[in-house]
């Protein structure tokens, strides 16, 4: 994960040839010996115990493989007065024809001084002074903006980016930083209503309708630098797909600065969760020393991009505490404790540092607020619905079960042909081979494949059939989710399906697998996310509901033509309804 530690060598360093020396530890050893040493053992196992990315110890879509490793640059820094670690500018407010900024740095000096800085921003330029002390030092500056450009989600306008330099000028010494900024604002909606708690997103003033996914890490392996074409492909794709949001799921890492600057270019705000998943976490003071260092760093260095939308403490704790009887057989005062030790890291340290150090964004203590086996979830914050899949409910009970907001729901494919030929031979090019076992994480996934499909199509006859009618099944079924979705639009405010992308070659329940072949699913969600959509909904009586969805930010008039045929093509009843107006 993405983080920096400085260190002073100054009193290490000598004329001639210095070596730098790093020890690294084995990252699996280490993680059991303190899991091993803990007198309650914690939900999660030894993966709780090691601030690396959590899917590295096996998930059900990809294997286990603990790495250790520097993922990053290592550099000697020199400086003779003033040290810029970091900057950004941050929107506090927008009006109609203004913007009151915050510029935002992060500067070493190594004695008490007036600074000046050259702020530019676009065609703006700003002359400030700041008093600094000696040492580590926090600037805030406040600056208003007339007539500012808006970023804008994709779909909702122009993702537009100034161009920001700020020169630091300290006697004959300048130190210099250039960046791109996005001025808005994005503002969780969590508010009591009629139905019970709203889940929605405000950007510059305008309700949102989240249209995603959730994004993994594109690789098991981490790699610096990481694999920027893949990167490229995957942003680029989403938009596309008409995408306006990914959610960074919490088992993974913390993404690099070229995701956040594509996510910035393309209109993509991003659900950034803190990178804890599915465990209970220790509560020691060195471990939470930790954690705060790690989530401080993070939010300082991606608060300058104007994609961040929202900071979310894990994935699925709450709901793991609470319901997948990790209180079972722990006596009542350590359950006390632990969930003590949850609410201090997830309630209190994570929202305090998002709080002073993020973009002016909103923290979301767990997702989902409630899971699956609770009633509040569909009326309460976002959910995660695995009805779908684990529970083995139809595609249809996706209409009986919408909620506000869905961050979570899913069902698994196989690859493209050329994607398992990497894999596997020909000869094993059925879906109980070794090589094809070995690639499937989830233990009743193969068996769901093939019961879903036999729900709506003959068997396959051949492996090749499998593949289609199985990506078929999966594209169809999540479509119809997202249509369900936004056809409860403003009840519910957000689809984002799981998974959009892959760490390996497996069997996985993503849309794009992880050579960049888009699945069926794909090429259905980018039809199903269109701004302008046309559903129609199976009432069960006989009756069909046909609705408009606009997600545009101006009002569009279209005629429907609504036509019945039979499965020869021959049209056996049309109407048209003419000037319709789409809000």
């Amino acid at each position: 994960m993405p983080f920096s530690i400085f260190f002073s060598v100054k009193k290490f360093l000598k004329i001639g040839k210095n070596v730098l020396l790093i020890k690294i530890k084995s990252a699996q050893i280490v993680s059991k010996n303190k899991y091993d040493n803990l007198s309650v053992k914690l939900p999660g196992e030894e993966r709780v115990m090691s601030r690396k990315p959590q899917y590295h110890y096996g998930w059900d879509f990809g294997p286990r493989y603990i790495s250790s490793g520097l993922n990053g640059r290592i550099r000697l820094l020199t400086y003779s007065t003033v040290r810029l670690e970091d900057q950004s500018l941050l929107t506090k407010n927008i009006s109609d024809s203004s913007a009151n900024l915050e510029l935002f740095i992060l500067i070493n000096s190594t004695k008490s001084q007036i600074i000046n800085f050259n702020l530019s921003v676009g065609e703006l330029n700003f002359k400030l002074e700041h008093f600094v002390h000696k040492g580590r030092n926090e600037v805030r500056v406040p600056i208003k903006m007339n007539n500012p450009k808006f970023w804008w989600p994709n779909g909702m306008g122009e993702s537009f980016l100034y161009q920001c330099k700020l020169e630091i000028i300290d006697g004959e010494e300048i130190v210099l930083a250039e960046w791109n900024c996005g001025i808005r604002t994005i503002n969780l909606v969590s508010e009591p209503d009629s139905f019970g708690k709203s889940f929605y997103f405000k950007v510059n003033g305008l309700p949102m309708f989240a249209k995603g996914a959730n994004y993994i890490p594109h690789d098991i392996f981490q790699s610096y630098p990481s694999n920027s074409e893949r990167i490229e492909n995957l942003i680029r794709s989403a938009k596309e797909c008409n995408f306006n949001m990914l959610r960074v799921w919490g088992g993974g890492n913390y993404e690099s600065e070229q995701f956040y600057e594509l996510c910035d270019k393309y209109g993509i705000v991003v659900w950034q969760d803190f990178m804890f998943a599915c465990g209970m976490y220790p509560g020691d003071q060195k471990f939470l020393e930790n954690v705060a260092q790690e989530a401080e760093d993070q939010c300082i260095r991606l608060s300058k991009y104007a994609c961040i939308g929202l900071w979310c403490g894990n994935n699925e704790n709450n709901e793991g505490w609470h319901r997948w009887g990790w209180q079972i057989g722990k006596l009542p005062k350590t359950q006390d404790r632990l969930w003590n030790d949850y609410k201090i890291l997830f309630h209190e340290l994570l929202a305090q540092v998002v709080v002073h150090y993020s973009n002016f964004n909103n923290y979301w203590e767990s997702s989902p607020l409630y899971g699956r086996g609770d009633k509040k979830f569909k009326t309460h914050g976002d959910a995660h619905d695995w009805g779908l899949w684990h529970d083995e409910l139809p595609f249809t009970s996706l209409q009986e079960r919408v909620p506000r907001f869905m961050s979570e729901f899913g069902f698994q494919s196989l690859p493209n042909l050329n994607t398992i030929s990497k894999i596997a031979d020909s000869k094993d090019f059925y879906l109980e081979s070794k090589p094809l076992l070995s690639h499937q994480k989830h233990p009743r996934g193969n068996k769901l494949i093939l019961q879903y499909i036999k729900t709506d199509f003959n068997s396959p006859r051949n492996f090749k059939e499998l593949i289609y009618l199985n990506q078929l099944t999966q594209a169809e079924g999540i479509s119809l989710g997202i249509q369900y979705h936004r056809m409860n639009k403003p009840y519910c405010m957000g689809s984002l399906y799981w998974q959009y992308n892959d760490c390996w070659p497996g069997i996985s329940w993503s849309g794009i697998d992880y050579y960049g072949k888009w699945k069926a699913l794909q090429y259905y969600t980018k039809d199903a996310f269109k701004p302008n959509m046309i559903a129609i909904a199976d009432k069960g009586d006989g009756n069909y509901i046909v609705q408009s969805v606009n997600d545009g930010r101006e009002s569009v008039s279209l005629d429907l033509i609504l036509e019945l045929s039979d499965f020869y093509g021959r049209v056996l009843w049309t109407k048209q309804i003419g000037g319709g107006c789409w809000n």
